[in-house]
């Protein structure tokens, strides 16, 4: 369930220690998955991820996953979806109904609690919601470019940085690249497999000479000299 859920941000989250969250677990000080580290950084909160062994970090939660299994797994178990989002709306609905459901031993429920107590201690939504990344780290080639394996396609960074190694956070819109904290690039994404995304002001200057020379521009000044130079 994402945070805008809620209605804001919690000021700690307590996850499993799964690779998906932390790369390195510890006790002390666990090492978290770069992905979930940025957007924990975004919305200003603490990743606490529950220490292997110690079951009384996430008791409750145990125990409210056995419940939710039995109101929104168990009941939906044989239906067909055509589509997350169909899905997706099947286990809010359910899920819903659990909220409301009220307490054996309380006069109240899980809805009425949540908008008591705990509200009015999350910290505000930031005004546009998180747009998830994914990292890699690597070699810029020597033509000042880097390589997004994802999607086979390259990416220039200005021309001092090549050998250099770089950070390379992207989403699905937009590519980004940092030298040590600092970033030096930006590009739209691009999916076209072997392409080149080539910014002229990260070229040295010998270069954007020979880049202007295209194929339409030699073409175009061979026609001045006849059809048969063209």
């Amino acid at each position: 369930m994402h945070l805008s859920y809620f209605g804001g941000v919690t000021a700690c989250i307590v996850p499993d220690s799964l690779k998906a969250a932390v790369t390195t677990p510890s006790k002390w000080e666990p090492d978290l998955n770069s992905e979930f580290f940025s957007f924990a950084e975004y919305y200003g909160t603490v990743i606490l991820p529950a220490r292997a062994g110690e079951s009384k970090d996430k008791a409750l939660f145990e125990n409210a996953v056995k419940i939710l299994y039995t109101r929104i797994f168990a009941p939906l178990r044989k239906v067909t979806f055509y589509s997350l989002k169909e899905l997706n709306e099947a286990i809010r609905e359910f899920f819903e109904k659990h909220n409301n459901i009220p307490f054996k031993r309380l006069k109240t429920t899980r809805y009425n609690l949540f908008m008591e107590i705990e509200k009015n201690k999350l910290k505000p939504l930031p005004q546009v919601r998180y747009e998830f990344k994914k990292f890699n780290f690597i070699k810029v080639a020597f033509n000042y470019h880097v390589y997004l394996a994802e999607d086979s396609h390259y990416y220039s960074v200005p021309y001092r940085f090549a050998g250099k190694k770089v950070k390379l956070p992207y989403t699905g819109t937009a590519v980004q690249i940092y030298h040590e904290n600092i970033r030096i690039a930006f590009h739209r994404r691009d999916r076209r497999a072997s392409g080149y995304t080539t910014n002229k002001d990260y070229m040295p200057s010998h270069h954007k000479y020979y880049f202007n020379w295209n194929p339409g521009r030699i073409t175009g000044w061979a026609a001045k000299v006849g059809q048969s130079t063209k």
